[in-house]
């Protein structure tokens, strides 16, 4: 508890947005052992570490842009002609939306990184540009990959813009096969970095955080938990969960385990993952959450 109290007065988890107390009052006493441990080893990003994070997300494109290392002045100038004529596209949710956090990253991009306006562009505009051969390099960007089923159905989205009808991303590629695609992003979990590159290989990824399936409270090969406590810590957190409702083992938003069952515990300043445990953001049932789902 001091060293929650220390990262609170640092601002490190601001005071506004993360209550550790409070939450800690759900569990009966004799799992309050659990809970004090799941709260030390939760993982929060506030705004300054993002801001850090994607900048050197960003950066890391260096590497693949100028991997075949030259003169200096070359290689400088062949990183400047990608900053500027790459194009920033949000990677979109299910229902694309203007609240989509793709858009929150695409913004960053110019604030942070200092790309121009006019080159932060929306999806259609992106497919556009393919269609026409301007063969410019696409930038995807967004905050957390989980699954990585968002960056996947956006490459697969079928425009409905006249001129470019049924055309994506994905069917655009083959016939364009110097297309340069890349997808940013602050933190990636190992399932969806392994899912992209297999569904489509050729996008080039960079994060600042790479989750292993070791971050997975409630797996068995979890390593959050000490190896004689594990089987216990993850049934207190199915016996809480249900108590709330999410009673589904199906990988649902309803699943006790969060969304395609990746059981995190992690959180952003702006918002929480929907891989995050239930049992961190909910306030079903008078349920005291440790951070806000929103």
């Amino acid at each position: 508890m001091e060293c929650c109290d220390k990262l609170t007065a640092l601002q490190a988890w601001p005071f506004s947005k993360i209550n550790v107390e409070q939450w800690l009052s759900n569990f009966d006493e004799v799992d309050k052992p659990f809970a004090l441990h799941m709260v030390s080893q939760f993982i929060y990003l506030n705004d300054q570490l993002i801001d850090a994070q994607f900048l050197s997300s960003f950066q890391s494109l260096s590497n693949l842009v100028c991997s075949d290392w030259g003169p200096f002045d070359e290689t400088k100038k062949k990183w400047n002609t990608f900053l500027n004529t790459c194009l920033i596209v949000p990677v979109q949710g299910e229902t694309p939306n203007p609240s989509d956090s793709g858009y929150t990253f695409a913004r960053k991009a110019r604030q942070i990184i200092g790309i121009p306006q006019e080159q932060l562009v929306d999806l259609d505009e992106a497919i556009a540009s393919v269609d026409a051969g301007r063969n410019l390099p696409i930038v995807f960007v967004d905050d957390f990959v989980g699954s990585g089923e968002q960056f996947t159905k956006t490459l697969k989205r079928r425009s409905k813009r006249v001129g470019i009808e049924g055309k994506s991303i994905e069917n655009l590629w083959p016939t364009h096969p110097d297309l340069k695609v890349y997808y940013c992003n602050v933190t990636m979990t190992q399932k969806g970095m392994e899912r992209i590159n297999g569904d489509f290989p050729g996008a080039a990824l960079a994060s600042g955080n790479v989750l292993g399936r070791e971050y997975s409270w409630v797996s068995k090969e979890s390593g959050m938990w000490p190896d004689e406590r594990r089987d216990d810590g993850i049934a207190m957190i199915e016996k809480y969960s249900k108590q709330l409702g999410y009673i589904d083992d199906d990988g649902s938003e309803s699943d006790w385990r969060g969304f395609h069952c990746l059981g995190l515990g992690f959180a952003f300043e702006h918002s929480t993952p929907d891989a995050t445990l239930p049992l961190f953001f909910s306030n079903e049932n008078g349920w005291k959450p440790l951070v806000s789902r929103r």
